[in-house]
């Protein structure tokens, strides 16, 4: 029980972490134009998402799937720049994603297998101990932070009367930047 508990608080500190900005700056982006009363739509983004990276994450601890973490970090660094830009210009794309949000989920998902390939070291891999527990932790995480950034977005929006272009602007913005910085910074070419 000891071991489950230790991966659930893995994952969850995973996510509500400063080592993991470009994670947190990704699920920033993915909310920037949503409000509180899309609360719904969030939270199947947020799963659908979670899904995904699960399983792309079950791939690479299996070593079914292998991709050099350079090309992971910079592919991740993309995600949240297009993401951004998504918001920004991109807006009759909003059917599609969930799409989208799935395949960023799978690049996700090989990121964190870093992780959780290191905390296995020197222990017997049982799924129900180990990477289970560490999905739920990382989904609790998820949501937490989801939670609390619609909130934030919503008192700004409510305090201050700026409008929701506007709010998606001041997040997608500066996040973009951050992002393009990641995409030099971190350049496989």
């Amino acid at each position: 029980m000891d071991q489950a508990l230790l991966f659930l608080r893995e994952g969850f500190f995973h996510i509500v972490s400063i080592y993991s900005l470009d994670h947190l700056l990704f699920l920033l982006a993915l909310v920037a134009i949503y409000q509180l009363k899309d609360w719904k739509e969030i939270l199947v983004l947020a799963s659908v998402f979670t899904a995904a990276h699960a399983i792309s994450l079950l791939f690479s601890i299996l070593n079914w799937i292998s991709i050099p973490n350079a090309i992971i970090e910079w592919l991740i660094a993309l995600t949240i720049f297009y993401t951004c830009i998504e918001n920004l210009y991109l807006t009759k794309f909003k059917h599609a994603k969930i799409y989208i949000v799935t395949c960023f989920g799978l690049i996700h998902g090989i990121g964190f297998s870093q992780t959780l390939k290191e905390l296995f070291m020197g222990m017997d891999y049982n799924p129900w101990n180990t990477f289970l527990p560490f999905n739920i932790g990382v989904e609790i995480g998820q949501l937490l932070t989801l939670f609390i950034f619609v909130i934030i977005i919503h008192l700004i929006h409510r305090l201050s009367f700026i409008n929701s272009k506007k709010i998606n602007q001041m997040i997608s913005i500066p996040v973009a930047m951050v992002a393009l910085f990641w995409l030099f910074q971190r350049n496989i070419f």
